[in-house]
This record gives C-alpha cells, structure tokens and sequence, in this order.
C-alpha cells in the first residue's frame, strides 16, 4: 500500500507541475473558466474518452505543438476532481454540493469513466438524508439517464413506492 500512496503522490506532483505537459485544456465559459496543462501519455491511458479525442483525427495543436483542448461545458472544479481521479486516484467529494455532484456523474460518464460515477453513486446514496427532502426529483432524473447509477435509481424507485407523493425543487 505504501508503494501505490507514494505512485499516487508521485503522480500528482505530475499534475501540479506543470512541465512536459504536452495537452491544454480550456474548461469552462466567461466567468468560470480555466486552464489546466496535462500529459496526453495519462489522459489515453486512463480514459477511453480521451484516447478517442486526442487522436490524430480530432486534434489542434498550437505553435509549440501541444494539443488544445477546449470543453466549455465542463466547470474547472468539476474537471480539476476529473483530472486528479486520472492521475493519482484521488478522489475528494465532501465539498461538493448535491447538484455539483450530479454534473460530476454527467461528465464522469461524457469522459466514460465508469468507476468514478460508481464511487459517486455510493456518496450520494450515503448523503440521501441531506438531498431526500430538496433535490430529490434533479436526483432521481439523472439516476434514470446512467445506466452505471443502477443502485441510486433503485434507492429513488423504492422511495416513491414508499411515498409516492414526493415532490420537491
């Protein structure tokens, strides 16, 4: 265990810093936006998505020969957690808002990452007292549309069986 915590810090000095990076991304629109410098060797290895994206036939590269990335669509908060997951398997989910957490399932599976949406899914059903009684709806809607969210739509189904009067913002 200690040999994987020190390979997972080792990446994440990777992450931080931002040399030999050969891939930019622009996240985020207007006001919320951000840049973050990453290593296309990491994001191929570790996202189906992004093997696809950065292949030859999808790609831009600037003058210095890095590839630009832009997802506009994507909050900096929400791909900085992405991208720490990617690198180093860390994954902190205490400061993030019930409906922050839903756009982090959405963009777990745009970037087809299957084990992150899980370990999403078991903190959302572990908080469901914090979200039963004011975004119950948002949360059942968006168990419905992943199929990987199977426990969560279960939890929301057995819920409005219990109680189907359920209604809330």
């Amino acid at each position: 265990i200690f040999l994987l915590a020190r390979l997972s810090q080792n990446f994440e000095t990777l992450l931080k810093n931002s040399n030999n990076n050969d891939v930019i991304i622009n996240v985020g629109s207007e006001s919320n936006s951000k840049t973050f410098y990453a290593h296309s060797l990491i994001l191929t290895s570790q996202s189906t998505y992004f093997r696809t994206a950065l292949s030859s036939n999808w790609i831009k590269k600037d003058d210095d020969m890095n590839i630009i990335f832009e997802k506009p669509n994507v909050s900096p908060k929400i791909f900085e957690t992405i991208l720490r997951h990617l690198y180093c398997g860390i994954v902190t989910l205490n400061e993030f808002t019930t409906l922050e957490l839903l756009d982090l399932i959405s963009s777990a599976d745009e970037f087809m990452l299957p084990e992150l949406m899980n370990f999403i899914e078991s903190h959302l059903l572990s908080l469901a007292d914090s979200w039963m009684n004011t975004d119950f709806i948002k949360v059942h809607l968006h168990a419905q549309k992943f199929s990987e969210c199977k426990n969560l739509r279960e939890f929301c189904i057995k819920r409005i069986c219990k109680n189907p009067d359920i209604r809330n913002v």
